[in-house]
């Protein structure tokens, strides 16, 4: 199983939707196995090509809705809405931090509250 994560300059990549490299590390050892290009295209094109590896878990950064629902289809585990160097983003899951709100994009509060219902 591989922990994957978009990245840009050797850090989460801002934005999961026009991401162009994805580095693959070992999920259980924590080290860095193999970067892949991703291929452009719809919402369903970026899942499909996920799908095809062992995945434990993708981090990426901002994801707008499309790419969320297609990997959410495609049963794909993700934390997003995350920043920081990759190799240290991966070190934090390894040791069960990822949750730390220092590894959140600015301003996104806590990510996995993202959709919650507003004017209530």
């Amino acid at each position: 199983m591989y922990v994957a994560v978009t990245v840009w300059q050797s850090r989460v990549a801002p934005l999961f939707d026009t991401a162009r490299w994805l580095w693959l590390y070992e999920a259980q050892c924590g080290t860095w196995w193999q970067q892949v290009q991703l291929p452009v295209g719809s919402p369903a094109v970026k899942a499909d090509f996920l799908q095809s590896r062992p995945l434990a878990l993708l981090v990426c950064g901002a994801i707008s809705e499309p790419y969320a629902w297609a990997l959410q289809e495609a049963q794909l585990p993700y934390a997003a809405f995350m920043r920081g160097n990759a190799d240290e983003v991966v070190a934090a899951y390894r040791h069960g931090s990822l949750e730390n709100p220092c590894w959140y994009l600015p301003g996104c509060g806590r990510p996995r509250r993202r959709h919650r219902r507003r004017g209530r």
